[in-house]
């Protein structure tokens, strides 16, 4: 008995005008039954239909870019894709792959278009593209999404350590990561979602792409169980050269998130870790990474010659509700509130043209001219600079920060003032003078951050995002701000 299989029907216009937008509509059926009406447990069937541009179209998404099969004949309607041909003339090919909610590929079909100055084919239905990024893959969706954090394990022959990483499911069966997490010799490399939650699964995966200069990886999970939400992959951008910080979101399995369950059985695990922060995108230029700068945990219970990050390296960068990077170093000398992260505009440098192909097939990257830029042109993301303030400011120059500073709810404890000293350079709270007294205080801290450059901008940026957003906050960057215009000087020389 010939066994069933799926049969895609595509309608698209054979001749199409170069530049201009025209429908693709994909459908499915099933076809040699060999007699069965429907030969599935299920009573639907969800498929994901991939259409890939290559490099002479550009595919987005109408609507959804699912199609379900149901056993009373036929589907719920066909996956909609708006195409533009990037090329001014030829014949040229789209490529429809459709895939089963296990990633399982169901084989894979050209549908030919001929590109030239005027369409042969009359009634071509014109759609107007949305202003959003493209992708092959499913329609994007904004933001981080916590059912596709990975925690990555990976084991090594020989008796070597293995190591941890964290990662983030970019496509049906693709996992973004850091290189250095799964380079080298591995034995396995495993990757869970949802840890301890009722929809926990884990799979094996494979290594299909490792950059070590972008200290990029893409994983190919094996098996994807059946019965999951259909994954779209994010959206990704840029981030604007700019001395403002911009705020940041990312999660990832940091080494200080151990855990001991209370329960008899007394197990061990690493639980996820929400980190926000700022993003300094003029920072570590040289090195190609931009610099997160965050707020840890007040206690850090990690051994001294560990990082406190180990496992983090992987967590995909969020900003404006894109990727905008992957976590990949905690240099020390930084201090633990400090991280660098490779950036997505960098990887058009450092990838080859088939890795950069990989990345449009299976990960949802657009190709380089429609890169986007993150929007972080609100005011209230734009970060004061303490520029050239001289280390013997009067204290009478430093009045207004300080009554500013003292208004803030976060700074009128002594375990708050101890919070936000233990999130900036540990020179600061050895060196100032300290005084029960709330005004005395930060007077201290802030006369000695003067004197370690740096380390007064660290200091706003850690109370900021202590704080968060608030008028006494806005306050205090007015008053800096001032202060700043008032006794800064040019340090461009």
């Amino acid at each position: 008995m010939t066994a069933a299989r799926v049969e895609p029907r595509v309608a698209w216009p054979r001749s199409v005008v170069a530049g201009e937008p025209f429908l693709v509509s994909v459908d499915l059926a099933l076809v040699d039954t060999g007699g069965e009406s429907w030969p599935f447990e299920d009573e639907e069937i969800e498929f994901t239909c991939l259409l890939n541009g290559g490099r002479y179209f550009r595919v987005e998404a109408v609507h959804d870019a699912s199609v379900v099969l149901h056993r009373f004949g036929g589907s719920y309607g066909p996956a909609e894709f708006v195409v533009v041909a990037r090329t001014t003339s030829g014949r040229h090919s789209l490529r429809l792959t459709p895939l089963t909610s296990h990633g399982v590929v169901m084989g894979s079909v050209e549908v030919p278009v001929q590109v030239g100055p005027a369409a042969a084919e009359a009634g071509t239905r014109v759609v107007k593209l949305a202003p959003r990024a493209w992708s092959n893959a499913p329609v994007p969706v904004r933001g981080l999404e916590a059912g596709q954090v990975a925690e990555i394990f990976v084991l090594r022959p020989g008796g070597l350590s293995g190591r941890r990483g964290s990662g983030y499911r970019v496509g049906p069966v693709c996992v973004l990561t850091a290189a250095h997490v799964v380079a080298g010799l591995t034995a396995s490399v495993r990757v869970r979602f949802d840890a301890d939650r009722p929809g926990e699964w884990s799979a094996d995966a494979h290594v299909v792409l490792l950059s070590q200069e972008a200290d990029l990886a893409l994983l190919e999970i094996t098996a994807v169980p059946p019965g999951l939400p259909t994954v779209v992959s994010p959206r990704y951008a840029a981030m604007p050269e700019a001395d403002a910080g911009q705020p940041f979101s990312a999660v990832g399995f940091p080494q200080f998130q151990l855990r001991s369950d209370p329960g008899p059985a007394q197990i061990v695990y690493r639980d996820s870790y929400l980190v926000r922060g700022t993003i300094s995108v003029l920072s570590n230029r040289r090195e190609g990474t931009m610099e997160l700068v965050v707020v840890p945990p007040a206690a850090v219970g990690v051994a001294p010659e560990r990082s406190p990050w180990e496992g983090m390296s992987g967590a995909a960068v969020w900003c404006d509700g894109a990727l905008v990077g992957i976590v990949s170093f905690h240099h020390r000398s930084d201090g633990i509130g400090r991280l660098a992260a490779c950036r997505v505009e960098r990887w058009y440098d450092s990838l080859s043209s088939a890795e950069l192909e990989l990345l449009q097939h299976g990960a949802g990257l657009p190709p380089r001219d429609e890169l986007a830029l993150a929007d972080v042109t609100s005011t209230s993301n734009q970060a004061v600079v303490f520029a050239g303030l001289p280390d013997d400011l009067p204290l009478r120059e430093l009045a207004d920060l300080v009554d500013a500073l003292m208004a803030l709810p976060l700074l009128r404890s002594p375990n708050g003032r101890s919070l936000l000293l233990n999130s900036i350079d540990p020179m600061i709270a050895a060196m100032s003078p300290r005084s029960p007294s709330l005004r005395p205080d930060l007077f201290g801290i802030v006369r000695t951050c003067l004197r370690y450059r740096g380390t007064l901008d660290q200091l706003l940026e850690a109370v900021r995002l202590l704080e968060g957003p608030s008028m006494a906050m806005e306050r205090v960057d007015h008053v800096a701000g001032e202060l700043t215009r008032r006794c800064g000087h040019d340090t461009s020389n």
